[in-house]
């Protein structure tokens, strides 16, 4: 089966419909990532979307998570995504990519559009201050 081109991508908060990308058959992981932090460390998986695969040529990535209502969040690269992968709310565990920053829902929560690139196996092993994520060594 031939993959299809999708031609609706967002490039900075602008609607960019002449970038056509080719995205294969979508996955239900595409990368098993640790993420460490000040509460411990954690396994996190990461979907198949334009704006996780952006996030994976990142890696690895630190920064410091702010608590902020039900959430960890923190500035990060603004990346390309396609809007037809947004979804409405997000699980306790989710990841999301929004405006410039990724954050960890630590609750279930009902919002307007998110960008899921993934989910982290255990919120209670997180904690505020500084963390990295890192590809998992395939040992």
């Amino acid at each position: 089966m031939e993959p299809e081109p999708t031609s609706r991508y967002t490039v900075l908060g602008k609607l960019m419909p002449h970038v056509d990308i080719i995205r294969e058959e979508a996955h239900e992981m595409t990368a098993e990532l640790l993420l460490s932090s000040s509460g411990g460390t954690t396994a996190m998986t990461v979907n198949d979307t334009v704006a996780a695969h952006g996030f994976l040529r990142r890696l690895p990535f630190s920064g410091v998570w702010s608590p902020c209502d039900g959430e960890l969040y923190c500035t990060a690269p603004r990346l390309v995504y396609d809007p037809s992968e947004l979804g409405l709310g997000c699980a306790c565990g989710d990841v999301t990519l929004s405006r410039g920053w990724l954050a960890v829902h630590l609750e279930d929560v009902r919002s307007g559009e998110e960008m899921v690139i993934g989910r982290v196996e255990d919120v209670t092993a997180l904690g505020t201050g500084p963390f990295v994520l890192a590809e998992r060594s395939k040992e």
